[in-house]
């Protein structure tokens, strides 16, 4: 009966280590945070955050929607920063409006304005001339001003790794309308026969890196209720005025530092129109603690026992140094995770040291029992001297039967079963 119940143990205790693996594994899966050990991939893995802490014992690297917020770090103390989006009023002026409509005193403005600009441009510069490609347009603008047709026209950007940011623009149709002849009257109707006529399209596009993905969306001239997926849109007239959407996604870092911060234009074509939205992107792969001048960042030689420096709470280490204080070195090459010489091979997740010791160095350290007599050991710390199957209140019947070695009997000759009985 002992042994039944011993060899159920054993059973039980095997598939309770196998389960408790698989979900380590998929916790890991479901939140592949923990396993970052600097504060930029931590950045460059969506819905992380960062403990930069100097006292702080749990995973540096969380997410806030699995572990509670801030994962037990002090507020102050975590990096999570949200994309963000400014605008400079300096580059946010209001579209230029017409003076008025047709047929309501707009031609004779426009009729003296542009007769003025034409007289003035027989005597003036080249120079003059052109910016007479901007005056009198149904957008008309003071001397020397330009047509706005987008709105803002610059703005600055802060992204994180694949969450979405969403810029609202506005794009307004105008077009110059230039006279032609002496005759007044017939001047005026030529002008009000090409604004009636006029029914063009817009296209937006843009010279954004591979980085980025854009996407456009706008409901045109219909209901703000129809708003699909488009960067065009048709049947416009002069005065119209479309408002659009870009959803911009950082779908990566570039591996080059220098290009984390970026600029594209969005413009509208045909060609021949006036402006274009300057955008400005920085790019959130980096930490600021990861960088002279932070205070969680450090670098005397007195910290990380002379052979790191001390970036957002954790030592960064010389080449040949590897520990969470680079209190180690091996001449050959630095694995990657440390730690994975504490567990079995090809395990990625899973208890360190079969949760009875200590990893370091990259390997294991066994705790010491109170009765010394109980010893721990193995490569992993899976093995010990007492576990083992007993008879009679005995391990392995006693040693005249046998002896504990890693947990199962090792029996003298003539003995056999699970507790050498």
């Amino acid at each position: 009966m002992l042994v039944r119940r011993s060899l159920l143990l054993y059973v039980w205790m095997s598939l309770l280590a196998v389960s408790l693996s698989e979900v380590a594994e998929q916790v890991l899966a479901e939140n592949p945070c923990t396993s970052k050990k600097i504060c930029s991939d931590c950045m460059q893995t969506p819905s992380c955050a960062w403990c930069f802490a100097q006292d702080y014992n749990g995973p540096r690297c969380f997410n806030p929607s699995i572990e509670g917020g801030t994962a037990g770090c002090d507020e102050s103390y975590v990096f999570n920063p949200d994309n963000q989006q400014s605008i400079d009023p300096m580059y946010n002026r209001e579209l230029t409006r017409a003076k008025g409509q047709m047929g309501t005193g707009m031609e004779s403005s426009y009729y003296e304005e542009s007769m003025s600009s034409s007289n003035s441009s027989s005597s003036s510069s080249s120079s003059s001339n052109s910016s007479s490609g901007v005056k009198g347009g149904a957008y008309g603008a003071a001397e020397g001003e330009n047509v706005l047709q987008i709105r803002p026209q610059r703005v600055t950007l802060q992204l994180r790794m694949k969450q979405m940011l969403k810029m609202s623009f506005s794009y307004a149709q105008a077009q110059n309308l230039l006279p032609v002849g002496d005759d007044l009257d017939n001047m005026l109707n030529i002008i009000r026969e090409q604004y009636n006529k006029i029914i063009t399209s817009v296209e937006m596009k843009d010279t954004s890196s591979d980085a980025l993905q854009i996407s456009y969306y706008s409901s045109c001239l219909g209901s703000k209720d129809t708003v699909v997926q488009t960067n065009k849109c048709d049947g416009l007239k002069v005065n119209d005025v479309v408002e659009f959407t870009a959803a911009i996604t950082l779908k990566e870092c570039p591996k080059d530092p220098r290009k984390w911060k970026q600029s594209f234009a969005i413009y509208p074509v045909p060609s021949g129109a006036f402006d274009s939205i300057n955008v400005e992107v920085e790019m959130r792969c980096d930490c600021p603690c990861e960088h002279p001048g932070h205070h969680a960042y450090d670098g005397r030689p007195e910290v990380c026992n002379g052979h790191g420096i001390s970036e957002c709470g954790v030592c960064v280490c010389k080449p040949g140094y590897f520990g969470n204080y680079c209190e180690c070195y091996t001449d050959g090459e630095v694995p990657l995770e440390p730690e994975s010489g504490c567990r079995p091979t090809n395990a990625t997740s899973g208890p360190l040291c079969s949760d009875r010791g200590t990893c370091v160095c990259g390997a294991c350290a066994c705790n010491i029992m109170e009765d010394r007599l109980q010893v721990i050991s193995g490569q992993f710390c899976e093995c010990d001297n007492f576990s083992c199957d007993m008879n009679k209140g005995r391990l392995c019947s006693g040693p005249d039967h046998g002896e504990c070695v890693c947990g199962k009997c090792s029996c003298r000759p003539g003995f056999t079963g699970p507790a050498c009985n």
